[in-house]
């Protein structure tokens, strides 16, 4: 059995790199999202926010149907933040102009997040969380980029450890005073 699963590795491997070879770019994006002058403006201002304060500039809008509903940057090095990126901002700012209801009524299917770098996997974690399944990027990361954070998630999952206290997050969850628990069992 560990031969074989080596082989079917070691193919899957060669035929990546050989379709690479052959194909370079073939995992880029394949359709385009045309900006206007407007949001390639807004993108820019958002850009210099990041760096007037040190941060690396990169810039994020999240659009409902077309139109600005939500706008970040990147504040990690301003507010001392780890989590300020660009786009989960514009999650957030959009949280905070619709408002928890509003938020929580919108037709996820209609947003897209548009960003002048593909996001990293903390923030495509935060936009699949959230339902939004529609990215466009203005600069998307290498394939070798994806592929040594796909290396460092395996490793992850393999060094992953359970804690002793097994029924410490079930307790926290009933606590909670929305906790379902038809709908607790089905999300497991």
């Amino acid at each position: 059995m560990g031969k074989r699963l080596a082989f079917i590795l070691v193919a899957a491997i060669v035929l990546v790199v050989a379709a690479l070879l052959v194909m370079p770019g073939w995992y880029r994006l394949h359709s385009r999202f045309d900006t206007d002058a407007a949001l390639t403006g807004q993108l820019r201002q958002l850009g210099d926010s990041a760096l007037q304060t040190g941060d690396v500039p990169v810039a994020a809008v999240l659009l409902f149907e077309g139109k600005v509903t939500g706008t970040g940057y990147n504040t990690v090095t301003r507010n001392r933040r780890a989590g300020e990126h660009a786009e989960i901002n514009a999650i957030t700012s959009a949280m905070q102009q619709l408002g928890p209801e509003g938020w929580g009524k919108l037709d996820k299917n209609k947003l897209t997040m548009l960003t002048t770098l593909e996001p990293c996997a903390m923030c495509r974690g935060a936009l699949l969380e959230y339902g939004i399944l529609h990215t466009a990027v203005v600069q998307p990361k290498s394939l070798r980029h994806w592929w040594r954070r796909w290396r460092r998630s395996v490793s992850y999952e393999w060094q992953k450890q359970q804690a002793s206290n097994d029924s410490l997050q079930e307790q926290l969850f009933r606590a909670h005073p929305q906790y379902d628990p038809a709908k607790a069992k089905a999300d497991l």
